[in-house]
């Protein structure tokens, strides 16, 4: 699943401004995103996780079905 959202102060480490994620498994206690361009996973709290769900900016990016 891809998202993007704006990022402020939501996650640390991660510079301000409209980011787009890879979101790898949502789990119990923990979200593993991505950011896009990144090649390493990081997790994040489910109460974060729910936070940035609630922001206005938050969007789900449909994925494009590839034609077989």
């Amino acid at each position: 699943m891809k998202i993007r959202f704006y990022n402020g102060y939501e996650l640390k480490r991660v510079p301000s401004g409209l980011r787009y994620f890879d979101v790898g498994t949502i789990g119990r206690k923990w979200v593993k995103i991505k950011e896009s361009p990144a090649d390493r996973w990081m997790r994040i709290s489910v109460k974060n996780w729910e936070q940035i769900k609630q922001a206005p900016s938050f969007e789900i990016i449909p994925q494009q079905e590839n034609p077989s």
